[in-house]
């Protein structure tokens, strides 16, 4: 498929999908597809001089010999994913993840595996962790020394040897 912004998989998908629905070979609905997203692509550039949708289905069936219902769905296909509008419904999302062993707790301590599994998630997820404050001008003066303290050690050790 043409249409630009559209991955490898999602054009194949949208192919798959197009030849399922009008039960065209896959050729014949490429060619359809293309000149529909011409049209859709001119739409979208000037919705001013660009031809109507009567107008592209007509100019359209005038170069493909199918049935009108099939030449408007693609052409009204191409335009929809020209505006970036979604056909395929997205892959189903795992809510969640249960193991044989969490689902065969008793229900008290499915309350606590959860609870530590919410804690490791929180940890491992660095932008959940709350900001800690600027510290004091006491604890800047505080690390300061403690700095210095350990500066001047490491030359005292280092002349030592």
């Amino acid at each position: 498929m043409l249409t630009p912004g559209l991955t490898s998989t999602q054009a194949s998908q949208l192919a798959i999908r197009i030849t399922r629905a009008t039960r065209l070979t896959g050729a014949a609905a490429h060619r359809l597809y293309s000149d529909a997203d011409c049209f859709a692509a001119q739409w979208v550039a000037d919705v001013y001089t660009a031809p109507t949708a009567t107008e592209m289905v007509a100019a359209l069936l005038e170069q493909h010999p199918y049935a009108p219902g099939i030449v408007g769905y693609i052409a009204g296909l191409a335009s929809g994913v020209r505006l970036g509008r979604t056909f395929i419904p997205p892959p189903p999302r795992h809510k969640r993840w249960l193991s044989d062993d969490y689902t065969r707790l008793h229900e008290e301590n499915r309350r606590t595996a959860a609870r530590f599994i919410r804690q490791l998630l929180k940890a491992q997820d660095p932008t959940s962790q709350p900001r800690r404050r600027a510290g004091s001008a006491e604890d800047a003066a505080t690390a300061k020394r403690w700095m210095q303290e350990a500066g001047r050690r490491a030359r005292v050790a280092g002349g030592a040897q």
